[in-house]
């Protein structure tokens, strides 16, 4: 399945052009696994001592323990659950961060209080809302429709890759590629469209004369006229 160029330059959407092009396009959809792939080159943990500055050594085993319960189901009454793991959110949030510039997220506690996952969200969903004294919070505007949410708490973040002065929502990575990617696919599409109507109705074909005259009847072959029509 291929979404013609033409309707993603009508859609006039930049991140969601880019997400269609990461599924259907060879080229967008190669170097994005590629630049996922590079990027994901582990993680570490590490919690400080914010009056000496110095690492807390139980202090990072305890985060250690909360990082691996992220990935870990320990209520087995709940049947299925679909927690990833620590790897998995990475990939994720890299892939975000390719596409739109942005990964946009929740902690999600427990009834505890204590982490329990962490929920990515599509960064375009994001829009910032003013509070009236210079400060900010997120809304969700979600993409398959309803009504926005207003995310003015503590455990939902938003972190824009290579942000701009001036401007409150980032550029995309690959938004540089889509005017190449464009020209090359209508290329491709011009010339698949040209082969189809002219080049196909053009072909030579070449009968076997004595197999065609085999397959008519008696009658027919006995006379010039008829076996000629035929």
């Amino acid at each position: 399945y291929h979404t013609p160029v033409e309707t993603l330059r009508a859609n006039g959407d930049i991140i969601k052009a880019l997400r269609i092009m990461a599924r259907e396009d060879g080229l967008v959809s190669t170097a994005l696994f590629n630049m996922v792939q590079v990027a994901m080159s582990g993680y570490n943990l590490a919690a400080f001592n914010t009056a000496t500055g110095e690492q807390d050594p139980e202090a990072t085993a305890a985060a250690w323990r909360v990082l691996a319960s992220w990935g870990t189901l320990f209520d087995y009454t709940t049947g299925y659950s679909d927690k990833q793991t620590t790897e998995e959110i990475i990939v994720s949030a890299l892939k975000e961060a390719a596409i739109c510039g942005r990964v946009f997220g929740e902690l999600v506690l427990d009834k505890s209080f204590l982490p329990n996952r962490v929920q990515l969200y599509p960064g375009e969903e994001v829009e910032w809302r003013s509070r009236g004294d210079g400060t900010r919070y997120p809304r969700q505007n979600p993409s398959s429709g309803g009504q926005p949410v207003d995310l003015d708490f503590p455990t939902v973040w938003v972190h824009d890759l290579h942000p701009e002065v001036g401007q409150d929502y980032p550029t995309p990575l690959l938004q540089a590629a889509l005017n190449a990617s464009f020209y090359f696919n209508e290329f491709v599409e011009d010339m698949r469209r040209v082969v189809r109507r002219a080049g196909h109705g053009r072909l030579v074909v070449k009968l076997k004369w004595d197999s065609i005259k085999a397959t008519a009847d008696d009658e027919t072959q006995s006379d010039p006229v008829k076996l000629n029509d035929y």
